[in-house]
């Protein structure tokens, strides 16, 4: 054992093998496991088929033993049989005689409905005369037969004699003609009168009848089918000789499946009870022929797994024979750059093709080092043009705006209100476009900005628009990158309010949070946005991160949906980062809230003019 540990841990090729092998492992498990559940899948489905084949074969089986019980109660409360054997005497007059042959065709009236009944018969005991519906017979001696006396004793419940049982006195009763394999049902005639005449009402029925009623549970093979009374006796069945050995403990009214030896074999033993006439049906058969196509599948698995166990030897000591060592060189040499140690060099000597790709992968880390660095220096300088690009596109998109505003003003109103207009329309312009200006605002000079654009606004719509503004004490001297909130304002007029009857009211405001975070928001009492169009807002906003920037800046690159909020947000994060963020809640015809959250140490501290 120390030897091979000592192999193992100094050959890289035995212990290759070794893996190779144990990964074969989990598969040999997994194809064991997996014959063994179809090995238990096939036996439940064997057992579930038969013994629903069984059960409703025993529901057949109790119908027609109810049948048969029901014909010989029917015989045995026959007021005028009752009557007819009461008032015969122990030696039959001729009348009495008569009497019987009536009897005997009311017996075989009754039994007409019946083909499974072979013969129906009353036997006068003080007579000794037998009526049957194929003719009657006298035996003498028929007050010496113990089973007659036991059907007097059972007080009008059956008593049934299984085939080849007591049959000197089925002999006695019925005659030499009896056939062996014959079922016999015995009640007393007229038991409700205890003190009557004793007679006795005989039915006799084939047992082959009872085996073609369950031969066509039998699969093909060597399968065999019986059938046991409440008492546990063989009734009929399939086989050459009753199943004696058989154990039908009454604790397991149902088996589904158990293995027993029987005649030197492993039998597969299915079982099932009736729960109302608590008769039996028992079927085995030879535990071979049910798995003899499992047998298959298994010799095949285990050739499987030994091609397998052969290919993983020949694989782990051809393939992986002296090239391990510079395969670990490679590996932990790649193991480094992803860590981030860009200037990993691989020591080597080697003039083979491991050589070659030992120096191709210095020179790739060498050039990837120059190319992240190169594209990180790139990404920096178009992040800051890009930031001011947007900046200043958004002034045109809103001169235009407010030059149509104008217009429309100018033709609806007269020209009263436009020099209040235009006056802080160039108030507001002076602002946005004024040259050598400060990129950043203060949240009052913000609010102030804001405020020019809402005076021409409430010109145009004749002071229809009520703007509301609150602005906490600690937020005033904050910087916000200028032209962050007049878009979200103008498309709260636009889209909000201007679709809406009555006043309209716009709260802006800015707190701060718990977590001490700027929260500025912009609310509208407007129409609202529809769900469908909301969710498709958010969706788009939400993939505006400072990682997937979309650069607008031209007519080609820009979207002309949702250009204001996409403006927003793409220099909200430029400015401040991933922890600065904007978002919308809106209920249809209720108005309108955006949001614009940033943390507060990134007003003064995260960003330069």
């Amino acid at each position: 054992m120390a030897w091979m540990y000592k192999r193992f841990k100094q050959s890289v090729q035995v212990r290759l093998t070794v893996y190779f092998l144990m990964i074969l492992l989990p598969l040999v498990i997994v194809s064991l496991l997996s014959n063994m559940q179809s090995r238990q899948n096939l036996e439940e489905q064997f057992a579930e088929r038969t013994i629903n084949g069984m059960e409703s074969s025993l529901e057949y089986i109790d119908l027609i033993m109810q049948g048969f019980y029901d014909m010989s109660t029917l015989i045995a409360t026959d007021p005028y049989l009752i009557r007819t054997f009461e008032d015969s005497a122990a030696v039959p007059t001729a009348a009495d005689i008569l009497q019987f042959q009536k009897a005997s065709s009311q017996i075989s009236g009754i039994t007409s409905v019946n083909k499974a009944v072979k013969q129906a018969a009353v036997l006068h005991r003080s007579s000794g005369f037998l009526i049957s519906n194929r003719a009657y017979r006298k035996n003498d001696s028929i007050q010496q037969i113990p089973l007659l006396q036991k059907t007097v004793e059972s007080n009008g419940n059956l008593v049934i004699v299984r085939p080849g049982e007591e049959q000197m006195d089925i002999r006695a009763i019925l005659g030499d003609d009896v056939d062996q394999k014959s079922i016999h049902l015995l009640r007393l005639m007229n038991f409700s009168d205890p003190q009557g005449k004793q007679n006795i009402v005989i039915m006799t029925v084939s047992s082959d009848y009872l085996e073609k009623l369950i031969e066509h549970l039998l699969p093909k093979g060597n399968a065999e089918v019986h059938l046991y009374d409440s008492q546990k006796r063989y009734i009929a069945g399939t086989g050459s000789s009753p199943l004696e050995a058989v154990d039908l403990d009454d604790e397991n009214p149902h088996i589904w499946t158990e293995r027993q030896e029987l005649n030197g074999e492993r039998q597969l033993l299915v079982k099932t009870t009736s729960s109302s006439s608590h008769w039996s049906l028992v079927m085995i058969q030879p535990e071979a022929e049910i798995f003899a196509l499992t047998r298959q599948v298994q010799r095949n698995t285990l050739l499987t797994i030994f091609i397998s166990a052969i290919v993983a030897l020949w694989i782990s000591w051809f393939v992986y024979s002296g090239i391990s060592s510079p395969l670990t060189k490679l590996i932990l040499g790649m193991k480094q750059f992803r860590q981030g140690q860009l200037d990993t060099v691989i020591e080597h000597k080697r003039k083979d093709e491991f050589g070659f790709l030992m120096d191709s992968f210095n020179l790739l880390t060498t050039d990837q080092r120059h190319l992240i660095q190169g594209i990180y220096e790139q990404q920096l300088r178009a992040s800051q043009a890009e930031l001011r690009l947007m900046q200043a596109q958004i002034n045109p998109h809103f001169l235009y705006n407010t030059l149509d505003s104008i217009y429309s003003s100018a033709v609806i109103s007269g020209v009263d209100d436009i020099g209040e207009m235009v006056y802080n329309l160039s108030k507001f312009m002076r602002i946005s476009l004024g040259k050598g200006k400060k990129d950043l605002f203060t949240i009052e000079e913000t609010f102030e900005h804001m405020l020019y654009y809402v005076k021409v606004q409430q010109i145009r719509f004749n002071n229809n628009l009520r703007v509301h503004v609150f602005m906490h004490p600690d937020c005033s001297q904050l910087k916000l990158v200028k032209l962050l909130l007049q878009p979200i304002v103008e498309n709260a007029i636009i889209h909000g309010v201007e679709s809406k009857s009555g006043k309209w009211d716009i709260h802006v405001s800015c707190a701060l949070t718990e977590e001490d975070d700027v929260l500025l928001e912009v609310k509208d009492n407007g129409v609202g946005i529809q769900p469908e169009r909301l969710l498709y807002i958010q969706e788009q906003l939400n993939q505006i991160t400072f990682q997937n920037m979309p650069l607008i800046v031209n007519e080609e690159l820009s979207f002309a949906d949702l250009f204001g909020l996409r403006n927003v947000k793409a220099r909200l994060k430029l400015t401040y980062g991933e922890e600065a963020n904007l978002w919308i809640e809106s209920l249809w015809s209720q108005g309108t809230s955006v949001f614009i959250q940033i943390p507060k140490r990134l007003m003064n501290e995260g960003i330069k003019e």
